[in-house]
């Protein structure tokens, strides 16, 4: 990959982070039944991995540019 993908799948992760964010929080507050439990449990997981791979783009574009992490 190119530096300008590299650039690139940084900005998609980030908004694959962003839109996991706004739909774990848009979940209506409450008590939840076992069905938003569930939905609630999937969303959080959804979330950790568009972390991860924002994290992961992160250290990608930083050893293409010869940061030292």
């Amino acid at each position: 990959m190119t530096g300008d993908h590299h650039a690139a799948a940084l900005l998609d992760a980030f908004a694959e982070l962003r839109r996991t964010w706004d739909e774990l929080v848009g979940l209506p507050p409450g008590p939840l039944d076992k069905t938003e439990l569930a939905l609630l449990s999937e969303r959080v997981s959804a979330h950790l991995v568009a972390a991860v791979a924002l994290g992961d783009a992160i250290e990608i574009l930083r050893a293409e540019q010869g940061g030292n992490g």
